[in-house]
């Protein structure tokens, strides 16, 4: 439940170990799920750049993202922390490209 860095990374990591009937579901529509685009307020991560990020991947991690776009000179010129919007832009595609299936405009209620 919720299409965050948590909730998508869990059904990912779900999908590599064979589980592939999984739905994520989220109130916010799509692009905006998590709090980084939308009601994070702090400017930047506290966590330094050099982590990962939310996958084993290389080709999905923030840096590969990172210097994908802006080249590898803009991640050295980076800094330590990464800015809130740039992680929440990295999230989005990381949820798009791994293809997790997430059900907008859904919120869960109750669970019997």
């Amino acid at each position: 439940v919720g299409a965050g860095q948590s909730g998508i990374s869990i059904a990912y990591a779900l999908e590599l170990e064979g589980i592939y009937n999984v739905k994520v579901f989220d109130l916010n529509p799509a692009g905006e799920e998590g709090p980084w685009l939308t009601t994070a307020r702090m400017r930047s991560l506290r966590s330094g750049k050099q982590l990962r990020g939310p996958v084993e991947l290389a080709s999905h991690t923030f840096r590969a993202w990172h210097e994908a776009n802006y080249g590898e000179e803009a991640w050295d010129g980076l800094g330590k922390w990464a800015p809130t919007e740039m992680w929440g832009r990295y999230l989005q595609w990381l949820k798009n490209i791994q293809g997790v299936n997430v059900s907008n405009y859904r919120q869960l209620k109750e669970i019997i």
